[in-house]
């Protein structure tokens, strides 16, 4: 079963993505990335990587943990915000 999952960018934009109840925070990570402005540019998509903030602190995220198991599918969820870091 497919749901979608609504996202904020520091920056005040939204994101918007379909996802399965089976989908991992690595896949949803990857998916976030795509989204990015400079997603097209391989340089920045190397050094780019996905944070996510909830309820004003980032969420430990192991990328092999599904979106369920992580919450963000639970009804009364709060909207996560993307947080785009280089690395280092």
């Amino acid at each position: 079963m497919s749901r979608q999952l609504g996202f904020k960018t520091l920056d005040g934009g939204d994101i918007t993505l379909e996802v399965m109840t089976e989908t991992t925070l690595g896949e949803l990570k990857t998916m976030l990335l795509d989204k990015h402005p400079r997603a097209e540019d391989p340089l920045e998509r190397k050094v780019l990587r996905v944070e996510l903030l909830r309820n004003s602190s980032i969420m430990e995220m192991d990328d092999a943990q599904t979106l369920e198991a992580a919450g963000l599918l639970d009804a009364e969820a709060t909207t996560a915000t993307v947080i785009y870091k280089r690395n280092e």
